[in-house]
């Protein structure tokens, strides 16, 4: 699959790289991006400023900021079907206890990042998460708060 990656660290080292297909694990999902944000993270990441790739990996796949569909289910995921349209949050814990809810209040060093801080983002073909870190959009337009038919 094709992937927008950087060395971290590394500056200008942004590079669209054929990368091995994830494959999700239990509890995971397999995505297909429909959209990527790019913002000022994104920039300083690719200036060499910061970021880490996945442990024992080189590159990182960038892109923390997506919309995608779910593309297929790992072992034990109930919280979300094939076809779905998802928003996945960024942050996960590795030794943070903070409930879900509470993520962005865990201390540095105790979270991994997709697409800044060693997990893979959603800049590529296909992407996997958490399926406990997804957030369902709405199928129809007209349930969105705003709509441009309204």
């Amino acid at each position: 699959m094709k992937a927008v990656t950087v060395i971290p660290l590394v500056k200008d080292s942004l590079a669209l790289r054929d990368m091995p297909k994830p494959s999700p694990k239990r509890g995971q999902v397999l995505l297909g991006p429909i959209e990527v944000g790019v913002c000022g993270t994104d920039k300083d990441i690719i200036e060499g400023r910061y970021g880490a790739p996945p442990p024992g990996e080189e590159y990182l796949i960038l892109g923390h900021e997506a919309v995608a569909e779910v593309i297929e289910l790992g072992d034990g995921v109930d919280n979300v079907g094939v076809g779905d349209i998802v928003v996945p949050t960024v942050r996960r814990p590795t030794t943070c206890t903070l409930p879900i809810t509470e993520l962005d209040y865990c201390p540095r060093g105790t979270y991994a990042e997709h697409g800044i801080w060693y997990l893979h983002g959603f800049a590529a073909e296909f992407a996997v998460t958490d399926s406990q870190y997804l957030v369902k959009v709405p199928k129809e337009p007209s349930m969105l708060p705003y709509s441009r038919s309204h």
